[in-house]
């Protein structure tokens, strides 16, 4: 073999051992004598190597079309061994994009989307600062505004500040009668998300057509740097 592949999985092998969570394990069987655990799907280091969020997600997408395949599981490199200049060195470890890859891969296992819909050839990797459903929703303002009382499931399950266990008791509830404000904040919307890119009878008609996708973003990312600032305010004063 030729040697300086030898050399790539030498330095490969040594990060893995330092890096447990870089490890992958295929689908299951019993824990080979000397390896690294078991697992019932497989382990994605990203950051380790210049893949775009496009090639893990189509990668992720693959493996779980087979059927016995279960989950995948995403791991920003952390490098340990930062004597050895082989190794990719990071200034911090890249926690947010993994987990930005979690909520895609969510995207993907329960909310019906598709690996090439939340990233594709313009948009190769994650928006770092919305999440993935926030990002593709601001990118395809043409399928909104959603009624929600009349609105199928599939549609609903789209909407930003949505998740499955609302969008179904939405479905449910709204054959007894149309859902107010106050009774999809009792089922568990996030109205200061959802108000975007939803219609009903009480709110007014300001959603991300009328806004611009521009403005919502602004305004849904300044809302997260309120709610950080508030946070770290408060550990502050209580660690005083």
């Amino acid at each position: 073999m030729n040697e300086k592949i030898l050399e790539k999985l030498s330095i490969l092998a040594d990060a893995a051992k330092y890096d447990v969570s870089c490890a992958s394990s295929g689908t299951t069987r019993p824990a080979v004598k000397g390896g690294i655990g078991t697992a019932t799907g497989w382990g994605i280091c990203h950051s380790f190597t210049p893949d775009s969020d496009r090639q893990i997600l189509t990668l992720a997408s693959a493996l779980y079309r087979r059927p016995s395949f279960k989950r995948v599981y995403y791991s920003g490199y952390i490098p340990v061994n930062r004597g050895d200049s082989r190794l990719p060195a990071l200034a911090a470890p890249p926690l947010v994009r993994e987990n930005r890859l979690y909520q895609a891969d969510w995207l993907m296992r329960f909310y019906e989307f598709k690996a090439t819909e939340i990233v594709d050839e313009s948009h190769p990797d994650l928006d770092l600062d919305v999440d993935p459903k926030m990002g593709w929703a601001l990118r395809h303002p043409e399928f909104f505004p959603v009624d929600v009382n009349s609105a199928p499931y599939e549609m609903i399950l789209r909407v930003p500040g949505i998740g499955v266990k609302s969008a179904k008791l939405i479905v449910v509830s709204r054959r007894y009668g149309r859902l107010s404000i106050p009774q999809l904040k009792k089922i568990g919307v996030v109205m200061k998300r959802a108000q975007y890119f939803i219609v009903n009878r009480e709110l007014p008609m300001q959603t991300v057509n009328e806004l611009t996708p521009q403005y919502v973003r602004r305004q849904v990312t300044q809302k997260q740097k309120n709610r950080a600032a508030e946070l770290l305010q408060y550990a502050i004063e209580w660690g005083e």
